[in-house]
């Protein structure tokens, strides 16, 4: 099986087209949302897989799961390995992500089904203003 080198949420990503070098922007950990309810607009998941050559010729699929805090639901995101080559990016935009309450986003990449790492994103608190307007948490 493909082993993860690893997985990473962030904000954007930029890959230059000359080295094919990837630049990763703003990685998620924590969000101070203003008010709440509201939406993350955009996250972006890198998972690096390697493969022997042996499995070069092989069928793979990720999934990002994405699991919003306090829902009960995930979403899926599938995407297969491209064949012929030992080193693949799986690399996967989500919109809109819905945080109505406090606590985790949890992002999980899978392959063929099987669980293989987590990244955690906490949701804080809605701040509050204080007196002089400013928010706080």
């Amino acid at each position: 099986m493909p082993e993860l080198e690893y997985f990473v949420v962030c904000r954007h990503l930029s890959t230059d087209i000359e080295t094919d070098e990837l630049t990763f922007g703003g990685v998620l950990e924590d969000i101070f949302p203003i008010e709440l309810p509201m939406y993350l607009e955009r996250a972006v998941a890198i998972s690096c897989w390697r493969l022997t050559k042996d499995e070069l010729e092989s069928d793979f699929q990720t999934i990002l799961r994405v699991t919003p805090p306090g829902a009960n639901d995930s979403v899926d995101f599938a995407m297969n390995l491209s064949r012929g080559r030992t080193r693949h990016h799986a690399i996967q935009s989500v919109f809109n992500i819905p945080m109505e309450e406090p606590g985790t986003i949890i992002f999980e990449a899978l392959l063929n089904g099987r669980h293989e790492a987590s990244h955690h994103v906490e949701v804080h608190s809605a701040l509050q203003p204080d007196e002089s307007g400013r928010a706080e948490p």
